[in-house]
């Protein structure tokens, strides 16, 4: 907000300083999709934010969820807002055995939504923020209290004895194991060798090191041979400098490896690869856990 304080600031700054502002706060094409609704806004719209459902999801990166809640609680629209709170108290309550984390069963929700809500727009979002408090406060996923649940005679759930089988959700999420070695080639005291992330892996846009991966974590002859068919280049000196940090991401758990290599190792640049001093580092976009190696070990 101190940086953009008007949507056409946000809309005409550079990429790189709207990624450098969201470091550390992950899921960087929110940061994104945030500037593109800025610049559709700007352009299209006159600089006026849009007041309604249906063109509140025509923003970049708003999906239902966040069109609902926009309409419902900046402009008072009759519109449902359904999270996860909302599927697991109405999923309980009515009964409903149909898969959460399948698209067609979020139809079947907003459905009954509409159906139990009141029917004039200031009431609606007293009745969004109840049902999400409900969910997060009484009817919580592991151990729901009942005992002081206001509707448990009405419930499903209470009554059947299925509060553990409710809501269902068979998808379960696969996290996929990283081992990154990242490789910290120094030009000179100064500076450092770093590349610009492109946009098929995590972090897209931002910088990082040279590196290397795998799936298991590698010994010092295994991180050898894998540079040197990355690179085309035999190294000899090779110092660890910090290992295995792991970082957690949603769908990812990466490990990241840092190995400080002599300059004259490998090639200092080519089109993936330029050369920063630490000035310049400081305020590229960087994932946290590079951003936090950074700070412990170099500024």
């Amino acid at each position: 907000m101190e940086a953009f304080p008007r949507v056409e600031d946000l809309a005409n700054a550079p990429e790189d300083q709207v990624l450098r502002l969201w470091q550390g706060l992950g899921y960087y094409n929110r940061a994104r999709n945030l500037q593109a609704s800025a610049k559709h806004i700007n352009e299209e719209l006159n600089s006026i934010f849009p007041d309604n459902y249906n063109d509140l999801l025509k923003l970049k990166g708003v999906g239902d969820y966040t069109a609902s809640a926009i309409a419902s609680f900046a402009f008072n629209e009759k519109v449902a807002v359904l999270d996860g709170n909302v599927f697991r108290v109405l999923s309980r309550f009515f009964g409903i055995h149909n898969d959460i984390a399948i698209a067609s069963s979020r139809k079947i929700f907003k459905n009954i939504l509409r159906e139990i809500m009141p029917n004039t727009g200031e009431s609606c979002h007293v009745f969004n923020q109840a049902m999400m408090e409900f969910g997060a406060m009484l009817c919580k996923p592991k151990k729901p209290k009942c005992e002081t649940c206001p509707v448990r005679e009405a419930c499903y759930a209470f009554t059947n004895k299925e509060q553990h089988v409710l809501p269902v959700k068979i998808k379960k999420l696969k996290i996929r194991i990283r081992h990154i070695y990242y490789l910290l080639i120094r030009n000179n005291e100064n500076e450092v060798l770093m590349q610009k992330r492109d946009t098929s892996d995590v972090w897209p846009g931002l910088y990082d090191f040279p590196l290397i991966e795998n799936q298991v974590e590698l010994t010092e002859e295994e991180i050898r041979t894998s540079i040197l068919k990355k690179y085309n280049k035999s190294i000899g000196e090779m110092k660890t400098i910090h290992s295995a940090k792991k970082h957690q991401l949603s769908h990812q758990s990466i490990f990241a490896h840092f190995i400080e290599i002599p300059k004259d190792e490998l090639p200092l640049n080519n089109s993936e690869m330029k050369s920063f001093d630490m000035d310049e580092v400081r305020e590229l976009p960087k994932p946290i856990h590079i951003a936090n190696f950074l700070k412990e070990f170099y500024f």
